[in-house]
């Protein structure tokens, strides 16, 4: 059959046509797709550039510095999931820089147990507005009394101690043992069915217990079996274990309804290691403007004017020629400061 020069002609011109619109379709979705890309790097470039200034997108952060790569950081995620303010923005943050889900990022990198001790640390950092943690079945305001609900140690520092952790402070000095010496932090087992004291409206989690622990801390009077005279202290239990009641004001406690601890046992729980860190110590600044650092001492802020409360003392560091205070600051936050620059006050 003999073509038609017209026919032929035609039908290249509609196939042109057709080209011609195929790579126009084509053009525009490649714009889309790379206008799109474009948008999320300069979104997540925006993001990142405001971390300075805002906690959530630094803890977005934080969390993927920990899991990414060949290994997750179990100790830097936890540590980041203590320092989550508002759960829902440090979530669209995370979306915004790396264009993923963090719930599932981090569940997908973690065993089970060590997934839920992550939610634990968070929920335990929970505060309000106005810093007080809302995310407990404890109620921790100052005075309300904590009964012992389930078999609980009471601890002289709000810190898990692992057989382990005693064994290698023995191994480490062996006459210990011969000076009856004690390397754990657990002043006395309190059976349940009575109370142990009252709360002074502290808490403190730590990641190091299995499943992650919050401690409550509570204040009491105890007894020095050699002088007969009583002695006030406070001491720490894991919230887990107890319950708080709020009593009617004016409420006189019965001794016979309360566990009393001994001046003796106090002492004697770290008495191997010297762990005298006071955990009742505030810290008040004496000098007119105090740099306040992060746990990675990187500066957050300043604090004006001598005798500002910074917070709670929670440990001692020294980096090079410098000594500096761990504490934790009305919000709750873990924060460093230069020892010179402070000075500590008996918060009792």
């Amino acid at each position: 059959m003999k073509l038609n020069p017209t026919y032929i002609m035609a039908q290249q011109a509609n196939q042109s046509g057709l080209l011609d619109k195929l790579f126009k379709v084509g053009a525009v979705v490649g714009i889309f797709f790379v206008g799109r890309k474009f948008y999320k790097d300069w979104q997540a470039n925006k993001t990142s550039d405001a971390a300075g200034g805002d906690p959530n997108i630094q803890s977005a952060i934080k969390i993927k510095e920990a899991i990414q790569g060949p290994g997750t950081s179990e100790k830097e995620l936890f540590a980041a999931a203590q320092l989550i303010q508002n759960w829902s923005e440090v979530t669209k943050a995370y979306r915004k820089l790396y264009n993923s889900n963090l719930i599932d990022d981090v569940k997908n990198d973690l065993s089970a147990s060590d997934f839920n001790k992550f939610l634990n640390l968070y929920n335990f950092s929970k505060r309000d507005e106005s810093g007080n943690v809302v995310s407990q079945k404890n109620t921790v305001k100052k005075g309300v009394w904590v009964f012992i609900e389930k078999e609980a140690n009471i601890r002289k520092t709000p810190k898990y101690f692992k057989l382990t952790d005693s064994v290698k402070e023995f191994l480490k000095n062996p006459l210990l043992m011969s000076k009856g010496k004690n390397t754990s932090n657990v002043i006395m087992l309190a059976k349940p069915g009575k109370y142990i004291g009252f709360a002074t409206g502290r808490t403190a989690a730590d990641a190091e217990s299995p499943q992650g622990t919050l401690y409550l801390e509570f204040g009491t009077v105890g007894i020095d079996l050699k002088t007969k005279k009583a002695f006030n202290t406070t001491a720490w239990v894991a919230s887990s274990q107890v319950r708080t009641e709020v009593k009617p004001f004016g409420t006189k406690p019965n001794l016979k309804d309360f566990h009393i601890i001994t001046k003796q046992s106090y002492d004697f729980a770290l008495s191997g290691i010297g762990d005298n860190t006071n955990y009742q110590a505030e810290l008040h600044t004496n000098k007119p403007t105090v740099a306040v650092l992060d746990k990675d001492g990187n500066l957050t802020g300043f604090a004006y004017g001598i005798g500002t409360i910074l917070g709670y003392k929670e440990a001692e560091y020294s980096q090079g020629n410098k000594d500096y205070f761990v504490f934790k600051n009305v919000q709750g936050l873990t924060r460093m400061v230069e020892k010179r620059e402070v000075k500590e006050y008996n918060a009792n």
